[in-house]
């Protein structure tokens, strides 16, 4: 299958940044996008589809697999350095002022092991506002969790290409991860697993059902588009806004990740907008969206450690303007220059 890699999907663009502002704006005021969990699920789905259409027919013929993760780690890792960087001076402020129960030296084995995408795995918490976080396995940055899963599932696809590319195998992955998801999440009855120890396990089927649900689109992208008629993408957004702000419930995340999740993928994929204005805004979301996943916990972090005003508007509104104009500038100035000097050097 041969693709135009240049092609930008602008809806999915703004699916994604949509999504990294719910969450974002989730953490810092509970009462704001309290279904953003699935969010996490979209970003799973998304990745797949959109690594599978740039790298899917290069994996077929002479990519490598060394090249390719090399390709993903460099477009990964700088952001996710930077967001660490932030979480554990975030973090050593917390012990400073008695707000984590650890110990100088367990921050400087969980920042190792963190920077290396390592899960640090132990009994702790960190005091967040007046919520006291059980045991993240990124303490230094607790939405890295998923970046963990995120590199773990790209070294996945390439694993499991070696073994097979037929569609028939990626549909059991899919259906095997389905149920695997929904298994682990009615019998431990836990809900939207990954981030911590206690429900680490529970995060391998969540992100292998909802990635390779975004590869098998990709697949069946053509028969698709021919089946399934695009709609206005603004629709969409709108749509996804109001998934992100129905009431939170277990049962509502597993039917959102399970059903929803995928539509929106299929739909955003072929409905794109012929309108300049539409279109610059999308981009303009997508390209925010991973900065602006990294670095906005450790912001909150070090802010509630002197303010702990629960559900405030005021922690909400200074916490997402400090947050978006240091994604901005960190990923303009700081990320892309860096990717740019380590895809010279070693690509």
């Amino acid at each position: 299958m041969t693709t135009n890699t240049n092609h930008r999907f602008n809806t999915l663009d703004g699916l994604r940044g949509i999504a990294a502002i719910a969450v974002m704006l989730h953490h810092f005021n509970h009462s704001l996008f309290p279904n953003a969990s699935v969010a996490v699920d979209l970003f799973f789905g998304l990745s797949g589809f959109v690594i599978a259409y740039s790298y899917y027919p290069k994996l077929y013929s002479n990519l490598s697999m060394y090249t390719y993760l090399k390709k993903r780690l460099i477009r990964l890792y700088p952001m996710f350095l930077l967001g660490l960087i932030i979480g554990v001076v975030a973090l050593i402020i917390k012990s400073l002022y008695f707000q984590t129960n650890l110990s100088f030296a367990q921050i400087f084995t969980a920042f190792s092991m963190n920077l290396f995408y390592l899960p640090y795995l132990a009994d702790f918490y960190v005091q967040i506002g007046i919520d006291r976080i059980p045991s993240a396995i990124f303490p230094t940055n607790d939405p890295a969790w998923s970046l963990f899963f995120e590199m773990f599932i790209n070294v996945v696809l390439a694993l499991l290409l070696l073994i097979s590319k037929n569609t028939k195998f990626i549909i059991s992955i899919v259906i095997t991860s389905a149920i695997g998801l929904i298994g682990y999440s009615l019998y431990f009855h836990i809900a939207t697993p990954g981030w911590g120890m206690h429900n680490f396990l529970g995060g391998i089927p969540r992100v292998f059902y909802s990635f390779f649900t975004g590869v098998l689109i990709f697949l069946l992208f053509n028969f698709l588009k021919s089946k399934v008629q695009a709609i206005n993408p603004i629709y969409i957004l709108f749509a996804l806004f109001v998934l992100l702000s129905i009431p939170y419930s277990g049962k509502i995340w597993l039917i959102s990740t399970i059903f929803i999740v995928p539509i929106f993928i299929v739909l955003g994929s072929i409905s794109n907008s012929t309108n300049a204005r539409i279109n610059s805004a999308n981009e303009y979301l997508g390209w925010i969206s991973y900065p602006l996943y990294c670095i906005h916990f450790p912001i909150l972090s070090i802010y509630s450690t002197f303010y702990s005003d629960e559900n405030s508007y005021i922690t909400t509104l200074v916490c997402s303007v400090i947050s978006i104009v240091l994604a901005h500038l960190l990923a303009k100035y700081i990320e892309e220059p860096m990717r740019f000097r380590l895809s010279k050097k070693f690509l």
